[in-house]
């Protein structure tokens, strides 16, 4: 008899089920977050209770794994210990089958928490005994535990390398030593193993990640009093968290963390603090789009002078262009242009090509605005006479050309130049087109109908 358990909608597409929960990771302490994951993972229970019917199913244990361990943690927050634990049980059982001691430590210590939560409400419950039933949790935690159908018992003896936890739970010392400094020892390896667990279990890493830096928040640090070793730990935790998708998943948690660190760091780092950490968080608020264009210039000229720190001449050109996007918003004209002409030269030493072409368009755009068009137009024409379409590589690079196109159509439009201005919106087309940016090329395609 079947049990169809290779039906189930979270066995059939279990990476969908884990980017939406791992969207969810970073606030499973918020009972509404929690019981969004408890609701995504319901399918998780008929999989514990059909276990020996998974391996013939060619799922992906590593995902249901590390879907478990979210759903443990989820049903922690809304005290729900019969659903932590059966899904604590299919995290050790799938932590044995993938051979991943540190996530089998971490499934054992939410069992034993459980199996706790339950013990400390059997007051207010009928007892085992009088239900004729067995216990919360049934003989997993007797000696005789039940066998994994992958090989082993469910609480053997994590791999030698594994330190042994015993019946304590490690969190314990972490959330104790959260924000003290008795706590560094026992934060400093968890961390270390974080970092390894991160290059060889992402996932796993994530949702680790996730439940460390709420324990650090959870001790409700403040501002001024709070150590440079554990802010530290927090810009570490938030790379973790979001390294995956690379800078733009990086970015779009810019908010979440600003939100986080700017009410305890409400100037800059310390000169002290490590360099990357100063320039990530300069970065971030350099691109904040609720603060006003002072404090965003601020940032963006710290982000400069640490790039140059760094000896990172891309970075300084880079940060240069945004801070004279933010003096042009502030109207400061002059500062604006010597930035512009900075972020420019350092550009072209440095080779970065699109930063140069945007720095060109806005300098013409200051000649623009100073009334004098004619310069304006030139320097784009010289642009466009050295840098050949053929010589753009990246897509960085085209989508500033395609841009420094549009800026020559509408000075020749302006200038009642149908042709020229034809002629270079329909360049820009081409370029827009490259890039797989269809609906800008499309809207920038001279139309061949019109009498010019």
């Amino acid at each position: 008899m079947t049990t169809g358990i290779a039906d189930l909608e979270i066995l059939q597409d279990p990476d969908t089920f884990l980017e939406e929960v791992q969207e969810r990771v970073g606030n499973l302490d918020q009972p509404g977050t929690a019981r969004a994951v408890l609701h995504l993972t319901d399918d998780l229970s008929t999989v514990m209770d059909n276990i020996g019917d998974l391996q013939g199913t060619g799922a992906d244990l590593a995902v249901l794994r590390v879907l478990g361990h979210a759903r443990a943690y989820a049903a922690r927050t809304t005290g729900d210990a019969v659903a932590q634990l059966t899904a604590a049980q299919l995290a050790a059982t799938l932590s044995l089958a993938t051979g991943d001691a540190a996530s089998l430590l971490d499934a054992r210590a939410l069992m034993l928490e459980a199996k706790a939560s339950a013990a400390a409400s059997e007051d207010a419950q009928p007892t085992a005994e009088d239900a004729g039933a067995s216990p919360v949790g049934g003989d997993f935690f007797t000696s005789a535990a039940p066998t994994s159908p992958f090989g082993g018992s469910l609480l053997a003896a994590a791999p030698e390398d594994a330190p042994s936890t015993g019946d304590s739970d490690p969190r314990d010392e972490l959330r104790a030593g959260a924000l003290d400094p008795s706590g560094d020892d026992v934060w400093d390896r968890e961390m270390r193993t974080l970092g390894q667990l991160a290059d060889s279990d992402p996932d796993s890493a994530v949702v680790r990640a996730g439940e460390l830096r709420d324990m650090i928040l959870a001790a409700r640090p403040t501002a001024g009093t709070v150590r440079p070793v554990v802010l530290h730990r927090l810009f570490d935790l938030h790379r973790i968290i979001h390294r995956n998708g690379g800078a733009s998943t990086a970015d779009a948690g810019c908010e979440d963390f600003l939100a986080t660190i700017d009410p305890l760091i409400p100037g800059d780092l310390s000169a002290t603090a490590p360099l990357d950490d100063r320039i990530l968080l300069n970065r971030y608020r350099s691109g904040d789009t609720t603060a006003d264009s002072a404090d965003r210039l601020t940032a963006a000229q710290r982000l400069a002078n640490l790039y140059a720190e760094k000896d990172d001449t891309r970075g300084m050109a880079e940060s240069l262009l945004q801070a004279g996007e933010e003096l042009e918003k502030l109207k400061r004209m002059a500062e604006m242009y010597d930035t512009y002409q900075r972020a420019f030269n350092l550009a072209q030493d440095t080779g970065a090509t699109d930063i140069r072409i945007w720095a060109t368009i806005r300098l013409a755009f200051a000649q623009y605005v100073a009334g004098d068009k004619r310069t304006a137009t030139q320097m784009l024409l010289d642009q466009d006479e050295e840098l050949t379409e053929s010589q753009l590589t990246g897509e960085k690079e085209i989508a500033a050309m395609a841009q420094a196109k549009v800026a020559l159509a509408n000075l020749f439009g302006e200038a009642g130049d149908t042709d020229g201005r034809d002629l270079f919106s329909s360049q820009a087309a081409d370029l827009f087109e490259r890039i797989g940016d269809t609906a800008s090329a499309a809207s920038y395609r001279p139309d061949s109908s019109k009498t010019p």
